[in-house]
């Protein structure tokens, strides 16, 4: 399935929608597009080759863009006006500057009509004016025509997540394209918080005006000035300064404590749940990380910026220990298990009463996630606990995955008016992750025959990524 969306989007550089992808690179009769466009998110979920722009279309991305020397790589400064003093924050400018080390430069700056006018003298102190934005075009036309410019070349922004997106929390290792903060960086190589202004002072640059065009010109010009820095740093590629970027100076001190660096070092870099002790070997704190050695580790760098409880739990700690997980969600779930039972009082202190879902997810659903050498499914259904189960890929056959759906989701059984722990944390993970997840839409897929085929292609795709052979 992956192989002969990839193979198609390699036909089209200028993207394609999904509908156009179910029909015409899989094969399938469909007018959904709704279920076109979740068929080609879950297959895709996982392979960071594929990334959706702001309409719709699809395009497929060379892995080796991220191996791409600095020295050769096109960037795109990008810097965006909002306005926050309404019902919601409302974008009004966009600019973006694509350039390179040689010199290369090119510039795009839109203004964007907002859904509700502020007051005139707030316009006026970003240099706007109402006349001007009642002509702009919407949001979605200016995102469009931004990611036409942009490509699939990386972001640069001072603070990306004040940007007119909002990538995710570790946008620099998930987002694609990758963003690349101005903010960390100066942290990093510089050992400050700058702002955009100030990062301009140091490198000898012009002061940025309110405009969305200075900010972003300035952003560029800041960029390449830090570049000798990363050079002399050994950051040589994207895919380094990505990794970069998201590493703390590491100013550990383990006095007083029963563990030391090394121990923290020999951490898996895998996900996990980890456990902090006090002398009397009383659980403090349980977390869960995607990452246990840089979650662990980051509680001993930058101390002096850590919350207040952080500092408490590390006032009391002495020892620690960790259970490694199959993924992310898995790891999730085992947190939420040992908090129940043990009660840690950091973690009732910290405890935050869950938001509603950020989006809509399926009703019933199986999330498909690699397990160790194995793969895990987790099946939701209303009213009944959350059912896992491992399998291992290169023995489990299609008649297997059909009577496993049958019974789980098809079969008859007693239900329950409110929903498992388990099953709320398995949806509201989906909810944040359904970009990044290969999942099973149950209601979307049909007869047990037709939702066990379907599964068995998300299998044969997670299973491809771990070097597995599925069996048939």
């Amino acid at each position: 399935m992956i192989a002969a969306l990839a193979a198609y989007l390699e036909q089209r550089p200028d993207g394609a929608p999904a509908l156009e992808l179910v029909r015409d690179a899989l094969g399938l009769t469909t007018e959904n597009a709704a279920l076109a466009e979740t068929l080609v998110a879950t297959a895709v979920a996982d392979d960071d080759r594929f990334f959706c722009d702001a309409r719709g279309l699809w395009h497929l991305v060379a892995v080796e863009q991220r191996n791409e020397p600095l020295a050769d790589a096109s960037f795109v400064a990008v810097e965006c006006t909002q306005l926050p003093a309404i019902s919601r924050p409302e974008p009004v400018e966009l600019a973006g500057v694509r350039f390179d080390a040689a010199g290369h430069r090119e510039t795009i700056h839109r203004l964007v009509r907002p859904g509700e006018f502020p007051a005139a003298d707030e316009l006026h102190l970003l240099g706007l004016d109402a006349e001007s934005l009642a002509t702009a075009p919407p949001r979605d036309e200016v995102l469009g025509e931004f990611e036409s410019f942009a490509g699939s070349h990386p972001r640069v922004s001072h603070r990306p997540s004040e940007s007119l997106w909002t990538p995710p929390l570790d946008f620099a290792e998930e987002a694609t394209p990758p963003w690349i903060s101005l903010a960390r960086l100066a942290r990093r190589l510089y050992g400050q918080k700058l702002s955009l202004a100030q990062l301009a002072d140091r490198a000898g640059l012009p002061h940025p005006g309110p405009s969305a065009a200075d900010r972003a010109r300035v952003a560029a010009d800041a960029f390449l000035q830090m570049l000798p820095l990363l050079a002399a740093r050994g950051v040589q590629s994207v895919e380094e300064l990505i990794e970069f970027q998201s590493e703390r100076d590491h100013t550990m001190d383990f006095a007083g404590l029963a563990f030391d660096r090394d121990r923290i070092d020999s951490l898996p870099a895998g996900p996990g749940v980890y456990r902090m002790l006090d002398r009397n070997g009383q659980i403090l704190y349980v977390g869960k990380a995607a990452n246990l050695r840089r979650r662990v580790s980051s509680y001993f760098a930058n101390r002096d910026e850590l919350p207040g409880k952080v500092q408490t739990l590390l006032e009391n700690l002495f020892d620690m220990n960790h259970e490694e997980c199959g993924s992310e969600l898995a790891a999730l779930l085992r947190e939420a298990e040992l908090i129940e039972r043990f009660q840690p009082p950091i973690n009732r202190q910290m405890a935050v009463k869950p938001g509603p879902p950020i989006r809509p997810v399926p009703d019933r659903f199986v999330v498909v996630l690699p397990c160790f050498a194995r793969i895990e499914l987790f099946a939701v259904k209303p009213g009944r606990p959350l059912v896992r189960r491992e399998i291992d890929p290169e023995k489990v056959r299609a008649s297997t995955l059909r009577a496993f759906l049958k019974k789980t989701f098809y079969d008859p059984a007693e239900t329950s008016e409110t929903e498992d722990a388990p099953s709320e944390i398995v949806r509201r993970w989906l909810a944040r992750e359904r970009d990044r997840a290969a999942v099973l839409d149950i209601d979307a897929a049909g007869s047990p025959a037709d939702a066990a085929r379907l599964l068995k292609g998300h299998i044969v795709d997670v299973a491809g990524e771990m070097g597995k052979t599925f069996r048939v």
